[in-house]
């Protein structure tokens, strides 16, 4: 069973290592402290298996920065996918959005089935452009 929560103090460092082994290379460089109230974890059996950022705006929302531990079974990623994905739509909703844009990074297709499947479609695509601050 997957359980879905925002992640606290506590769970920095685990996202920090979940986003370096997704190919985030700038996890590292960043200050994980604080990473509550704008991060979703996803565990199963207690421990911390997939996170996803969350943004509450509106009138648009938005998810990005997805990433699931590579040495999970292809169908507890799925499902930790899906949850995470479920849940920031149950916020985003909540906060009175139209509408939730997600950031699926190219090649994730698995990740992208299951927002189609959800309702959701292809906007637009291009380079997602960083800056340090």
């Amino acid at each position: 069973m997957i359980d879905v929560r925002l992640a606290t103090a506590d769970d920095g460092e685990t996202i920090k290592r979940l986003l370096e082994e997704s190919g985030y290379w700038w996890a590292t460089e960043c200050d994980w402290s604080e990473p509550a109230p704008f991060w979703l974890v996803a565990e199963m059996g207690g421990a911390v298996i997939a996170t996803l950022q969350t943004i509450y705006a509106k009138p648009v929302c938005r998810a990005e920065f997805l990433a699931v531990d590579p040495g999970i079974r292809k169908i507890d990623r799925a499902m930790a996918i899906k949850a995470l994905s479920l849940q920031a739509w149950a916020g985003f909703n909540a906060c009175g959005a139209d509408f939730a844009a997600f950031m699926v990074n190219e090649g994730d297709t698995s990740w992208q089935r299951i927002l189609e499947r959800h309702g959701a479609f292809v906007i637009d695509s291009g380079p997602l452009m960083m800056r340090r601050l």
